[in-house]
């Protein structure tokens, strides 16, 4: 079922993000374009994306406030020590 509230929720969020782009993350900024070509076409939109929007707009709050750099965060990886099947 088609939901307009929840279809101006999402364009506002990205808009909204739009105007902050250059202080998101990688991944932040890649989902930013994902959501951006998903609702470029009518779609009623999902409560999961509008969720997904609203907390990259308070990751970008809470890192003003706190003074963080973005620059100076890199992408985190984790290295797993890996078995052979054989090591079950």
């Amino acid at each position: 079922m088609f939901s307009l509230a929840r279809r101006v929720k999402i364009t506002e969020h990205i808009e909204a993000l739009e105007k902050v782009a250059e202080e998101l993350l990688v991944h932040e900024l890649e989902m930013l374009e994902k959501m951006k070509a998903q609702y470029a076409d009518p779609d009623p939109g999902h409560y999961h994306d509008v969720l997904c929007l609203e907390v990259i707009l308070r990751n970008v709050k809470i890192r003003r406030k706190f003074g963080v750099d973005q620059d100076k965060l890199k992408a985190r990886s984790i290295t797993l020590a890996r078995k052979s099947p054989a090591e079950g």
